[in-house]
């Protein structure tokens, strides 16, 4: 077997498996474990060093460290062989500003306080999303490159749970993706854990399976 056919067996191998080498990201004197979303690859180590740059330079414009990005095991597999529009993926983040510095405890309640004052929320819960969703699903009035916030659909000691539709370009096509946004306060530090899936992905369940995820995530780093 060639060496391209034994990395590309071992990663449908892993994504059968469900599992992944988890990393660890140094944060100011704060070592956090990035544990893999169920069924995901780690995938920025398959851009070159140059691609590497240039999108932690995209993200540095806003004030955001990348810090993990992963992708559908057998997606990434197949990028290596055929072009791929991907459809589940994810993402660590962490705002540049708050590498070194320490997040007090309770922080994720006033982040979910503070996106529902901004969505004009009065209570959390996925059903109060519902028309909010159907109103912004064809993405008819969402402008390319914009994020539309919809607003939290959870929240839990450690973490604050909230949803967003994007309009980008992919090649010659324009899509939307539906994201569920979690920041989770990790020891001393605020984190951005995304997971992304197409606009058509039912919003309950891209919750559930990042609930799960970021069980994952916290019981790493306990």
């Amino acid at each position: 077997m060639s060496k391209k056919g034994i990395l590309l067996a071992a990663l449908l191998l892993t994504s059968m498996s469900g599992s992944a080498t988890a990393l660890e990201a140094k944060l100011g004197e704060t070592v956090v474990t990035l544990t893999p979303p169920s069924g995901q690859c780690e995938s920025l180590s398959e851009y070159s060093a140059e691609e590497r740059q240039q999108r932690e330079k995209l993200f540095s414009l806003g004030n955001i460290k990348l810090l993990g990005q992963y992708a559908n095991c057998e997606q990434l597999a197949k990028a290596r062989t055929e072009q791929v529009l991907f459809t589940d993926y994810a993402m660590y983040t962490i705002a540049s500003a708050a590498i070194y510095a320490k997040a007090p405890a309770g922080i994720t309640r006033e982040i979910c306080a503070g996106l529902r004052t901004k969505t004009q929320q009065q209570m959390n819960g996925i059903n109060k999303m519902a028309d909010r969703y159907a109103q912004y699903a064809l993405g008819d009035d969402i402008k390319l490159n914009e994020t539309r916030l919809l607003g939290v659909l959870a929240e839990e000691p450690a973490a604050c749970y909230y949803a967003a539709l994007m309009k980008m370009k992919v090649g010659d096509k324009e899509v939307l993706r539906l994201s569920v946004n979690a920041s989770v306060q990790i020891k001393d530090k605020v984190l951005f854990y995304s997971l992304h899936g197409p606009n058509t992905e039912v919003l309950a369940t891209l919750l559930a399976k990042h609930k799960a995820n970021v069980a994952a995530f916290i019981a790493a780093n306990k």
